[in-house]
C-alpha cells in the first residue's frame, strides 16, 4: 500500500518545480527538518477541507479502525476538534451540561459560541485528590437541574486516567434528547473507548498516547453531524495544513491496524509486571497494593505516584535519575507510559521506582477535600466583556473574576469569569503556585476583576 509519506518522498525527488507555496521551495535551512516533504494542496495530494483522494482514504480507514461513522484528521491537536464539535452541536444561547474538569479548550468554545454552561461535578477521590468518574446518576441530576440542555460535554479518560461509563452516559443523554461529546484526548489508544460506547462526538489526540507527531488528532462523529463538523473545522483549523503531520496520522493508523493487537498485549504484560513490583513507601493509583476505587475504570498506562513527601520532592528525585514526569501536583507526580515504551524503558522505570521508594518517608494518609465551586455571580461571557481592573489576588476576595485562572497541565480552571473570588480559592491557588503549576498568567498575583460601579 502506497502511503502519503511515500507519495511525499517521491514528489520531493521527482516532482515538478514548485512555483507555489511554501516559500522554502523544498530547499530547507536545516536537513533535520522535513522541508523536502512540506508541500501545499497541489494536484495529486488532495485537500484536507475537501478530501476526495488519498486523505479521504486515510480518514475512512481511521473511521473503520475506531468504528466511527465519520472521522476527520485534525492538525491543531484536540483543541481544534473540541472547538469545532461544540460549535457544530450547539446554537448561540444554548444551555449545555459540562463536567467541571474539562480542558480549557472546552471553556474557550463555550465563550466563542455564546453558550450557557451548567456544571456537573464528577465523583471525588479524596485519597488522591482527583476527580473520578461521571456516573449516570450524576448526569441525571444535572438534567434535573438543566432539562433544556441539548449537549453534554465530559472528559474520559481524565488526565490521571479515570474512565467513565460512556455507554450508560450516552443512554442518559439520548433519553433527554441531548448529544454526548467526549474529550478523549488521552484515550486514543484504548481498545474500547468512547466511539464504541456510542458517544455522538469524540475527539482524540493521537500524539498523546500513540506514535504520531505532536499536534495530530482525530475527530469522530455520527454521519448526520459530519456536515456541520466539517464546516466548523473550516472555521477553526488552518487552511494550510501540514502534510508531514497528516502523513504522521496515516502512519499511526497503519501501525495500529497492523501492530496494534500485539503492541497492546506486550503493553499489558509490562504493566502486569509493574503491578508485581514490591514498594513500601510509594503508592501508584490503581496499581499494585493501591486498593479499589469507585471509578468505572482506569487506564493502567497512567501512573499517578505519591509517597511520604510532596509532589515537587518526588519529581526532583525522578529527575535526578533521568525520568521526566508528565505533571507535578502538590501531593503527587504523574508518569505516562504508552504502547511505545519498550521492555528496556519499563525496566528503567521499575529500577527508579525502587530507588525512590527507598528514599522517601512512609506514605501519608490523605483525605483531600473536594474543591468547592466558586459562587457564580455573572454569566462567563458577560464577565469577560465587562469593564475590569487588575488587583492582587488576595485583594480580589469577594469580587467577581473577569478572567480564567487555571493550571497547565492539566488545563482545568480554578476560576471561570463571572465567579466570585473566595479566600479558599486564594489558598488553593497559592498551594499550586508553590509547585509552579499555575503557569497561564505570568502577571499573577494580579487578576482581572469586574469593575464595580
Amino acid at each position: 500500500m502506497r502511503t502519503l509519506l511515500d507519495a511525499l518522498e517521491q514528489h520531493s525527488s521527482t516532482g515538478p518545480q514548485p512555483l507555489h507555496m511554501p516559500g522554502h521551495k523544498r530547499h530547507g535551512l536545516d536537513p533535520r527538518l522535513p522541508y523536502s516533504l512540506d508541500i501545499t494542496e497541489i494536484q495529486g495530494f488532495d485537500d484536507l477541507h475537501h478530501p476526495q483522494g488519498i486523505l479521504k482514504e486515510g480518514m475512512d480507514r481511521a473511521a473503520a479502525l475506531w468504528g466511527a461513522q465519520r472521522s476527520f484528521y485534525l492538525i491543531g491537536g484536540s483543541t481544534v476538534g473540541i472547538l469545532a464539535c461544540i460549535r457544530a452541536a450547539s446554537r448561540p444561547g444554548d444551555r449545555v451540561i459540562v463536567a467541571r474538569n474539562c480542558h480549557k479548550s472546552v471553556y474557550h468554545a463555550l465563550e466563542l459560541c455564546g453558550l450557557e454552561p451548567h456544571y456537573l461535578l464528577p465523583q471525588w477521590e479524596g485519597d488522591w485528590g482527583i476527580w473520578g468518574s461521571v456516573t449516570p446518576e450524576i448526569l441525571e441530576s444535572a438534567f434535573a437541574a438543566c432539562p433544556q440542555a441539548r449537549l453534554v460535554i465530559l472528559t474520559s479518560p481524565t488526565y490521571e486516567g479515570v474512565l467513565s461509563d460512556i455507554e450508560s452516559l450516552t443512554r442518559v443523554a439520548h433519553a433527554h434528547g441531548a448529544l454526548l461529546m467526549v474529550d478523549e484526548a488521552h484515550g486514543a489508544h484504548l481498545e474500547r473507548g468512547a466511539v464504541a460506547g456510542g458517544a455522538d462526538l469524540v475527539v482524540q489526540s493521537l500524539h498523546k498516547t500513540l506514535p504520531s507527531l505532536t499536534q495530530t488528532a482525530l475527530c469522530h462523529c455520527r454521519e448526520e453531524l459530519a456536515g456541520r463538523v466539517a464546516r466548523e473545522l473550516n472555521v477553526f483549523e488552518t487552511s494550510s495544513p501540514s502534510y508531514p503531520l497528516m502523513a504522521s496520522i496515516q502512519l499511526c493508523v497503519n501501525w495500529l491496524e497492523q501492530e496494534g493487537p500485539a503492541a497492546r498485549k506486550a503493553f499489558a504484560r509490562r504493566l502486569e509486571r509493574l503491578d508485581r513490583l514490591s514498594l513500601s513507601h510509594l503508592s501508584l493509583l490503581c496499581h499494585g497494593q493501591d486498593g479499589p476505587h469507585g471509578f468505572f475504570g482506569h487506564d493502567p498506562g497512567k501512573l499517578l505516584v505519591r509517597g511520604g513527601c510532596t509532589g515537587p520532592r518526588l519529581a526532583e528525585l525522578f529527575r535526578e535519575r533521568g525520568l521526566e514526569p508528565e505533571m507535578v501536583t502538590p501531593h503527587s507526580v504523574l508518569l505516562m507510559t504508552t504502547l511505545c515504551d519498550t521492555n528496556g524503558d519499563f525496566a528503567r522505570l521499575e529500577q527508579v521506582l525502587k530507588e525512590v521508594d527507598g528514599l522517601v518517608p512512609a506514605p501519608r494518609s490523605y483525605n483531600l477535600e473536594c474543591p468547592v465551586l466558586p459562587p457564580r455571580q455573572m454569566a462567563p461571557l458577560a464577565a469577560l466583556n465587562a469593564p475590569g481592573e487588575d488587583l492582587p489576588l488576595e485583594e480580589g476576595v469577594g469580587r467577581i473574576s473577569g478572567e480564567y485562572l487555571w493550571a497547565y497541565p492539566p488545563g482545568i480552571p480554578f476560576l471561570v469569569p463571572g465567579e466570585e473570588i473566595t479566600s479558599g480559592l486564594v489558598d488553593l491557588v497559592r498551594e499550586n503556585q508553590e509547585v509552579e503549576l499555575i503557569s497561564t498568567w505570568d502577571r499573577l498575583p494580579l487578576l482581572r476583576v469586574v469593575k464595580t460601579c
